[in-house]
């Protein structure tokens, strides 16, 4: 039972992300940035702007999810074409967790400060006591600030399957988090195990730190993570 408020801290129901091109449509005419400025910056989510959309906005009591229980750190690693290509990780306290998988997402611009996509495989991971938490049909998007030193209304939509946390021994995720009212529905195959998970309005800031380094399964086993 100890592990149904970490699971209500991961887990959210929403509806469906807007599609970015109607969220482009209602964008502010904000005047074009460079993206190349921010090339080589390392960003972390300020945990306090995020605002959840979905049923956890109605848990009382629960705050930000645990550190290093999703992606919460980036680096811009290249832009062409006025594209950004950003790597995801898991930091802890400005520190790159070296056992949490990193993702390279490419995020097209689709306003002139503004750039996101929506990826139905998108391979982005949370990290829970050693367990991968894969994200799939995930939407992510952030307005770029002008200096390059911050992303604001980063907003992020993803779909959890449940049975991931069976290692856990927590029993049935779903069953857990009926308890705050949050419902599990279909998933891809049918089965009523998936959830989503949806913030929005949140903010990242430059971190004085390295570009985050590449974490896949093979270099993670050779530094003997769990």
């Amino acid at each position: 039972m100890r592990w149904i408020p970490l699971l209500l801290l991961l887990l959210a129901c929403d509806e469906a992300p807007a599609d970015l091109q109607d969220e482009a449509l209602a964008a502010d005419e904000a005047p074009p940035v460079n993206p190349a400025i921010a090339v080589g910056r390392t960003y972390a989510l300020d945990p306090a702007s995020r605002r959840y959309t979905g049923s956890l906005a109605n848990y009382p009591g629960v705050p930000v999810p645990p550190p290093g229980s999703v992606h919460n750190g980036f680096t811009v690693l290249a832009e062409r074409g006025g594209d950004l290509r950003v790597r995801f990780g898991v930091l802890q306290q400005n520190r790159q967790n070296l056992c949490a998988l990193t993702t390279d997402l490419d995020l097209p611009r689709f306003a002139p400060a503004r750039w996101g996509a929506q990826q139905p495989q998108a391979g982005l991971n949370g990290y829970l006591g050693g367990l991968d938490i894969p994200y799939e049909d995930v939407t992510i998007a952030g307005h770029l600030d002008r200096g390059g030193r911050s992303v604001s209304d980063i907003r992020f939509a993803g779909i959890i399957d449940a049975r991931v946390f069976a290692p856990l021994n927590i029993g049935d995720a779903c069953l857990l988090v009926a308890i705050a009212g949050i419902q599990c529905f279909a998933c891809a195959d049918g089965t009523p195990n998936c959830l989503d998970f949806s913030f929005e309005d949140a903010v990242a800031h430059e971190v004085a730190m390295p570009r985050l380094a590449r974490v896949d399964a093979a270099s993670r086993a050779a530094r003997g993570c769990p």
